[in-house]
Order: C-alpha cells, then structure tokens, then sequence
C-alpha cells in the first residue's frame, strides 16, 4: 500500500495538519488518530474531482531546468540574466 506524507502540529487542543502534495488545505482533529481519519477523507475528496480548481503541488527535475553549464552562481547568473547581489550563504 502506497503512504501518503503529510503535515501536522497541535495548536491547544486541536490537531491541525495538510496533505504534503496539497498544502492549500486544512483539516483538523480531536486527536491525531482523528487528524489522519480527515486527511484520508479530504485526499479522496480532492483527488476525485469533488472539489473544484484544485491547486496540487508537483516538482520538477532539476536537468529538466538548470543550465548544466552552469558550474557557479555567477555563471548561473550569467545564463539566466539576472544578478546576484551577494554570493549565497551556507552553501
């Protein structure tokens, strides 16, 4: 069986939480049992068709994108023409 990642916290009493691929939507529980119980519903709700204009996160490759010439962020700079103003920290 396939799992599906999600987000949660507990804010007082309540258990908040989203699905990872869909951050744009809430649910709660009384519990976290009760938590997980809802985001089971809203993923059938939103990956049915239910729910209108559903906005889903995705990602794409980074070879589908990132010049592979690109070697430093300045010459990354240079290929995409825009600037950096500061080389980039911790990395």
């Amino acid at each position: 069986m396939q799992s599906i990642r999600y987000v949660y916290w507990q804010d007082g009493d309540a258990w908040l939480g989203h699905l990872e691929e869909y951050p744009d939507y809430l649910t709660q529980g009384e519990s976290l049992s009760d938590l997980e119980e809802h985001l089971r519903d809203l993923r059938k709700d939103l990956s049915s068709g239910v729910i209108p204009s559903v906005r889903k996160l995705a990602e794409l490759p980074a070879s589908e994108w990132l010049p592979m010439k690109a070697k430093t962020g300045a010459e990354l700079a240079a290929l995409c023409r825009c600037a950096f103003t500061s080389p980039p920290q911790g990395g």
